[in-house]
């Protein structure tokens, strides 16, 4: 994992970590930079009629969805 994420970087690029199904796996990712995640430790699977009150509720001031929040994005 850690070889990747730093390979990304020093390409000048963003790691996004797919299927993160527990916090083990998004402590991990934090702690080897990973930048954002998705997976069912997000969140589960939404029909289209039910995303905007669901990104609604998460997203910042900055218009970027947070771990804090509940979100994708490993701060």
């Amino acid at each position: 994992m850690r070889i990747v994420i730093d390979l990304g970087h020093q390409l000048g690029l963003e790691g996004v970590a797919e299927g993160v199904e527990t916090s083990l796996q998004l402590d991990r990712l934090r702690h080897f930079g990973c930048d954002r995640i998705q997976g069912f430790h997000v969140a589960r699977p939404t029909p289209a009629t039910s995303c905007q009150g669901w990104l609604d509720a998460r997203l910042g001031a900055a218009g970027v969805i947070g771990v804090a929040s509940g979100g994708g994005e490993v701060e």
